[in-house]
Parts: C-alpha cells; structure tokens; sequence
C-alpha cells in the first residue's frame, strides 16, 4: 500500500473515532451540566499547578481567546470557575477552579476512567495512544 493511501486510511479512521469519542464524552459530561468544550478547560485547570491566565489556557486547548472566555464565562455562571486579575498583570486575567469545580472536574474525569471508550482500553494502549496524540499535536 502506498503512503498517500495508509495516510487517507488513518485519517479516516481518526475521523471518524474523533466523533465517536466525542459524542462519547458529551454523554458522559452532560450530567454534570457540562458539553464537551466546558469539560475540556475544565480538565485544563490542574488544581495542582498555578492557576492560569486565559492567554494560556486558549493556547493548552489550540484556540482562540474569545472562545475561551465564553466558556469560562459560562464556568463561572455554573460556579465551577472564579475569574480574577492577575496580581502580577493587571491586564491579564486568571481562571481558579471553585470547591464546586474541584468536585465536577474528579467526577467527570473519574466517570471517563470507568465508562467511556478510553475505558476498554489496556493501559499499556492508553499509553501508546497517549504518546501517538502527543506527537500528532506537537
């Protein structure tokens, strides 16, 4: 098979398990009072690292900065998130996620683990599929 055609194959193929996985995701999410997008800059937002600018945040989710402040606005009407100005850049503005957040953000993430179709798969393939997206989206 030439290399035109594997590549059309696989781009096919991701297509189409793209929207599988979507769909998946909007699924699982939905309870929550969250769509696909407010879930993906939930997850975003490690608890654990320093709270990021909204710059930052378009950049991690590749993109633009007025998508993001309509989802984090959204967030924030849902009392997930708490926006602020950045103490070190008054013309910059930081995302924390809430006690409210904090919770919603385990939840769905945990509800993925267990019942989504990143869940049928072994964690040696979750690793190898990890490392392949990574390289897809360097």
């Amino acid at each position: 098979m030439q290399r035109n055609e594997l590549v059309r194959q696989v781009a096919t193929a991701f297509a189409a398990c793209s929207r599988v996985i979507g769909n998946d995701v909007d699924e699982r999410v939905r309870p929550s009072g969250l769509t696909g997008p407010l879930a993906e800059l939930l997850w975003n937002l490690d608890p654990e690292s320093s709270r990021p600018a909204m710059k930052d945040l378009a950049l991690a989710m590749h993109c633009d900065r007025s998508n993001v402040t309509t989802l984090v606005e959204r967030l924030a009407a849902l009392g997930l998130v708490d926006r602020a100005e950045d103490p070190l850049d008054r013309r910059s503005r930081i995302v924390t996620l809430t006690p409210q957040g904090r919770a919603t953000r385990a939840r769905t993430a945990d509800t993925l683990a267990e019942d989504s179709a990143f869940a049928t798969l072994s964690d040696r393939d979750l690793v190898e599929l990890g490392r392949l997206l990574a390289a897809l989206g360097a």
